[in-house]
């Protein structure tokens, strides 16, 4: 009989144990699942923010752009015109280039703004008869430009009808000579054309004024400049 009531005792401990144990493990399951759902939600909301901030953050795209000769060669390419030299009688040929690096601001609706900086080499190549000293320097330009986006809006802020001003203008860091012009300032007007959001083609009107102490002079001409856009620096 004794050994009946102990085995029946063992069994009621071992059921009452075994039960315990279930729960336990439930709760700790169910604690488990808790705590993922808590790590995934924190994970999310992590990679949410981290994704607004990379929206909200100034990430610009960069066109760099390179000025083919202009008609006149003014802008660039072989006339001495608002160079340099104030007598270009004296000068048969120089080479002169633009390299612009143009960088968007930000795009609201349609339009879009950019600011830009350029680098304007000249050098003169070919003097008259009688004339030996070539000048030559560095211009550099600031600008912002306006962009007007007429068919769709899912192209780069730097693209579409286009119009640029240059408060300053090729001024000049002379390495050679004397420049006769204190002050120039330009704008332009063209359609900048991409090309896969890749490249660009920029066709443009140009027109430039020039300040000196007693003199005031204006110039235009008409060109085509090729760009490389870098998306998302």
């Amino acid at each position: 009989m004794k050994k009946l009531v102990i085995c029946i005792l063992s069994l009621f401990l071992s059921v009452n144990l075994f039960s315990q144990e279930n729960v336990q493990s439930e709760e700790n399951n169910t604690d488990s699942k808790n705590k993922i759902s808590i790590t995934k939600n924190n994970v999310k909301v992590t990679i949410e923010e981290l994704i607004e901030e990379k929206k909200n953050g100034y990430n610009p795209t960069v066109n760099l752009t390179f000025y083919l000769p202009s008609l006149l060669g003014e802008v660039c390419g072989s006339s001495p015109y608002m160079g340099i030299r104030q007598n270009v009688s004296e000068v048969l040929n120089v080479a002169s280039f633009n390299i612009e690096s143009k960088v968007d601001i930000k795009t609201f609706g349609r339009f879009g703004f950019s600011w830009s900086f350029a680098l304007s080499p000249y050098f003169e190549t070919q003097l008259a008869d009688g004339f030996d000293n070539k000048y030559s320097g560095l211009g550099l330009s600031l600008g912002a430009g306006v962009y007007l986006h007429p068919f769709s809006k899912d192209v780069p802020c730097i693209s579409g009808l286009t119009f640029n001003f240059y408060p300053m203008y090729k001024q000049y860091i002379v390495f050679n000579g004397v420049n006769y012009l204190n002050w120039k300032l330009a704008w332009d007007c063209g359609y900048t054309f991409s090309l896969g959001q890749l490249f660009s083609v920029y066709p443009y009107f140009r027109r430039v004024y020039g300040f000196g102490p007693d003199t005031f002079m204006k110039s235009f001409d008409f060109g085509i400049a090729i760009g490389i856009y870098f998306h998302r620096l």
